[in-house]
């Protein structure tokens, strides 16, 4: 078995976007100390199809990834501006894509949202608990 994808290693994904191309914005704010490794897992799977889903539908369009702990929560937003040129060839899909991702989240309590924005762009959100005691 592998281990899991922590959150230190959504920097990773995030480096590995920008490399193929992606302007992103990456911003972490607050202590990661408390968040469970299954919370951290699926933080790092949100993102990496958040990152997915821009690149398929927006590619080269700036993307902004951002995770803030805050009181009691942890906030993860993947906000993509609208594409500025027609999409590349269609990548393939597993077609579970954020349906997945919902599932996985709210198993953990935590709840998402995805949204087309008015401009053409796209953002998913979604929030985590987190304990007020560090997790092992």
């Amino acid at each position: 078995m592998t281990p899991q994808p922590t959150l230190d290693e959504v920097a990773v994904v995030v480096e590995e976007s920008r490399a193929a191309g992606a302007p992103i914005t990456f911003e972490i704010a607050g202590d990661a100390a408390r968040v469970a490794p299954s919370v951290q897992a699926a933080v790092y799977r949100l993102v990496q199809e958040g990152l997915t889903n821009a690149r398929k539908h927006a590619a080269h369009a700036p993307v902004r990834v951002t995770l803030r702990h805050l009181p009691g929560i942890l906030k993860v937003v993947i906000d993509n501006d609208p594409p500025t040129q027609p999409a590349p060839a269609p990548l393939p899909s597993g077609g579970h894509g954020l349906t997945g991702l919902s599932e996985r989240v709210s198993m953990l309590g935590g709840t998402v949202d995805w949204t087309a924005r008015q401009d053409g762009g796209f953002r998913v959100t979604a929030t985590f608990p987190v304990p007020d005691e560090p997790q092992c």
